[in-house]
């Protein structure tokens, strides 16, 4: 297993990881096109690599190199993609990421995965690890997001969570909006 990232170690919490793994993180500095290329060299090896940054910079500024070099190849790169959204607006436009779903969802083999809160990103984690599919993990949350789920949760990658039953309206949402929907 490998951790990348493109200098966001601190923002991500990275720095424990690293501290522990040393040799098994790589901080790829500002260079997000280059950090996928350095996942799907190491996934190509037989690595199960995890790669982060902000979902725009990821999913946007990324997408040839995700497209011809991890979904394509089905390579085993989960990329999780940060401040999804307008999480981080305040970092302006280049840091938007509206439209990173819909990126993701145009390439073949990539698994979506949009967690509503800490305890499912964990679990989506711990799941993402034991597959090889290549993967899109998309974080729109902060660190003191509403928690969802209960203790009992168990996460299914096949199964849409239904959090209340009714007879009138289906209400559909994905990560930090579950908390309003």
């Amino acid at each position: 297993l490998y951790v990348l990232t493109a200098d966001l170690a601190q923002l991500s919490n990275l720095n424990k990881f690293a501290s522990l793994y040393p040799d098994r993180f790589i901080n790829t500095g500002i260079a997000e096109q280059n950090m996928v290329g350095i996942a799907s060299g190491l996934a190509m090896e037989g690595s199960c690599v995890f790669a982060t940054t902000y979902s725009s910079f990821i999913a946007v500024r990324s997408l040839e190199h995700v497209r011809q070099h991890i979904s394509h190849l089905k390579l085993n790169v989960k990329l999780i993609g940060t401040a999804a959204g307008v999480v981080a607006a305040r970092s302006g436009v280049a840091h938007w990421a509206t439209e990173d779903v819909a990126f993701m969802r145009s390439l073949p083999n990539m698994r979506i995965i949009c967690p509503s809160d800490c305890d499912q990103a964990y679990q989506v984690a711990y799941y993402a690890a034991s597959t090889s599919e290549p993967m899109y993990i998309r974080l729109s949350g902060t660190p003191n997001c509403p928690m969802i789920y209960d203790e009992n949760y168990v996460f299914d990658p096949d199964k849409i969570g239904i959090l209340r039953e009714g007879s009138d309206v289906a209400i559909l949402a994905s990560g930090l909006t579950v908390s309003e929907a």
